[in-house]
C-alpha cells in the first residue's frame, strides 16, 4: 500500500466511525494532530488560524515547508470534501463528550498551533485534555527519538494516561 492509498484508506475509516458504523473510542491519544486542513491549502487561512505553519517553516526537520508535500497531501486527504469539515480538520468540530484525550507536538512541529487550538477547543467543550509540548522536536520526531529523555517522557506519561483512563473506561456490551 502507498502513501495515497494509506491516506484514502484512513479517510474512509474516520468517516464511517464519525457514522457511528464502529464503537466509539473511550479514550483518545493523539500525536501531533493536523486540526485544521484548510489552513494548509489556503494562503489566507494561514495568517488568521495557524501560526506554527509560518514560523516554524524550514525549522521543522520532518515535514520542512508547507508548500509542496504539505498541501498535495491535505487536499488529496480530503477527496473533494469541505476542509471545514470536522472529520477533516477537527478544529471546526464539536467536543462535547469527547473522550479525554492526550495530545503530543513540540516547539519546532508545523502543526503545534493546530494542537493547541484543538486543546483548547476541548477544553472549553469540558473535556479532560493534556497537551505535552517538546522543546526543540519536530513533527513526530519525539517517536523516532528512541531512548531520547523526550521519548521516555512522551511515552511514560502517555502510557500513565491511558492506563488511569482505560481503568475507568465503561466495558463494551458483549456481542
Amino acid at each position: 500500500m502507498n502513501g495515497f492509498e494509506w491516506h484514502a484508506q484512513r479517510r474512509e475509516q474516520n468517516f464511517r466511525v464519525n457514522r457511528r458504523e464502529f464503537r466509539p473510542v473511550c479514550r483518545a491519544y493523539q500525536h501531533n494532530p493536523r486540526g485544521d486542513l484548510l489552513s494548509t491549502c489556503h494562503l489566507y487561512a494561514l495568517y488568521l488560524a495557524s501560526d506554527s505553519l509560518w514560523s516554524n517553516e524550514g525549522v521543522d526537520r520532518i515535514l520542512l515547508t508547507y508548500n509542496g508535500m504539505l498541501k498535495a497531501c491535505a487536499e488529496l486527504y480530503a477527496g473533494g470534501v469541505d476542509l471545514t469539515d470536522p472529520l477533516l480538520s477537527p478544529v471546526y468540530g464539536e467536543f462535547a463528550d469527547f473522550p479525554p484525550t492526550y495530545i503530543v507536538t513540540g516547539t519546532r512541529d508545523m502543526f503545534l498551533s493546530d494542537s493547541a487550538r484543538v486543546h483548547r477547543k476541548l477544553r472549553v467543550a469540558g473535556v479532560e485534555a493534556s497537551l505535552n509540548v517538546y522543546e526543540g522536536v519536530s513533527h513526530a520526531e519525539y517517536a523516532a527519538l528512541v531512548g531520547a529523555p523526550e521519548w521516555q517522557q512522551d511515552y511514560g506519561e502517555m502510557k500513565a494516561f491511558l492506563e488511569q483512563h482505560l481503568a475507568t473506561a465503561p466495558r463494551a456490551a458483549a456481542r
